[in-house]
């Protein structure tokens, strides 16, 4: 990969972790008690797909983790940058391993990707919880995440299919950003 090719995907990490943050912080969903579902993890999976698993996670984990500390959830923003990281590596492996074997319904790889980085992120909270304020309140959380999980499931697969419809997909990914 050439310094510009770097360069474009450095950029493109940049706006993602732009994107992501704004996604978490202003386009939320109140949940009934305490916190809300947000479109964060709709572009924490495009992220993922479009840039792969290294700068796709570094977007997940950064924009995702600023939008805590801009929220006032700075006590969450160390394992939000890790949960959404690891999301960002999982989506992008599971999806290249599915390709790859000649799968040729790209949205439904995509749902089943986006499937295992949400299962990552509900288990990653309940576990970060249950350290912080103990098991009752980390099973209380584990509804508001799995909303939050549908929610970034089904969002980032339509997003996804609009995507590769428009072929934006095909052209970003056509440039080598892997």
């Amino acid at each position: 990969m050439n310094i510009q090719n770097k360069l474009y995907k450095v950029t493109l990490a940049a706006m993602f972790a732009a994107l992501i943050f704004v996604a978490t912080a202003f386009l939320m969903i109140p949940l009934p008690g305490k916190g809300y579902a947000n479109f964060g993890d709709c572009f924490v999976i495009l992220s993922a797909l479009m840039l792969g698993p290294v700068c796709g996670a570094a977007a997940a984990g950064i924009g995702s983790a600023i939008s805590d500390l801009s929220l006032g959830y700075g006590l969450y923003a160390p394992a939000t940058f890790i949960i959404k990281a690891a999301m960002g590596v999982v989506v992008a492996l599971i999806y290249k391993y599915i390709t790859k074997t000649g799968f040729r319904y790209n949205i439904v790889a995509v749902a089943i990707s986006a499937f295992f980085a949400e299962v990552i992120m509900v288990l990653g909270y309940f576990v970060f919880e249950i350290f912080i304020f103990g098991v009752a309140v980390a099973v209380v959380d584990t509804l508001g995440n799995t909303v939050q999980g549908l929610v970034g499931l089904a969002s980032g697969t339509v997003m996804f299919s609009a995507l590769n419809k428009s072929g934006l997909i095909s052209k970003i990914s056509s440039t080598d950003l892997r």
